[in-house]
């Protein structure tokens, strides 16, 4: 009864509604209501890390055209975003959602638990003869932002510099490699709490 009514059918449904006038009869009409399934979703596992690390997540959907992530994330390493990468400042559920060509939605989350603080490392020693082994100086650790790495031989004289955390330095300078010889770096940044950071140390090239 009335001129309208709610209705949410689970499926593809036919629907008649018929208009009764004591007067004149009664007339029906059909419509058709499409129900589209949702899109299937799977993402990467729950997971733990220390604060300050970064982490890749990811979900998939054969029927998805993007995903959208909240809270919202660093990076996406696709067009569709299906793969994204995230430095939480504390634990975090993340909802993907996978939206299709129907513009319907299916969600699923990851959660990303703390444990402890994320130290970073550079290694002391390195050797850059080419062996397949300890070849380049690598920065691990937590994500470093307005990240600065520069290197210095003993005489004060810079050899290296970087503002890309994810690069590795070769030991060269001018294109050659340099001699064995203990050098100074410093790197400075801002940590996923806002703060300064200044981190010095020595690094030795061996053969």
């Amino acid at each position: 009864e009335g001129e309208s009514v709610w209705l949410s059918p689970i499926a593809t449904t036919t629907i008649i509604g018929t208009a009764t006038n004591p007067a004149c009869g009664s007339a029906s009409d059909e419509m058709i209501i499409i129900v589209n399934p949702l899109p299937a979703i799977t993402t990467s596992n729950d997971t733990i890390i220390g604060l300050g690390g970064g982490l890749a997540m990811w979900a998939a959907s054969e029927d998805a055209l993007f995903f959208t992530w909240s809270p919202a994330i660093l990076s996406c390493a696709n067009v569709a975003c299906g793969e994204v990468y995230a430095v939480p400042d504390r634990p975090t559920v993340y909802i993907v959602t996978a939206t299709d060509e129907n513009e319907c939605e299916n969600s699923d989350s990851i959660v990303v638990d703390m444990n402890g603080i994320m130290e970073l490392f550079v290694p002391n020693i390195f050797s850059p003869n080419g062996d397949g082994s300890n070849d380049e100086l690598i920065v691990f650790g937590p994500r470093i932002f307005e990240f600065s790495m520069e290197i210095y031989d003993r005489w004060g004289k810079r050899v290296y510099k970087s503002n890309d955390q994810n690069e590795h330095w070769d030991g060269t300078f001018d294109d050659k490699i340099l001699s064995p010889q203990t050098l100074v770096y410093i790197i400075t940044g801002v940590n996923v709490l806002g703060e300064k950071i200044k981190f010095e140390g020595n690094v030795t090239i061996i053969k």
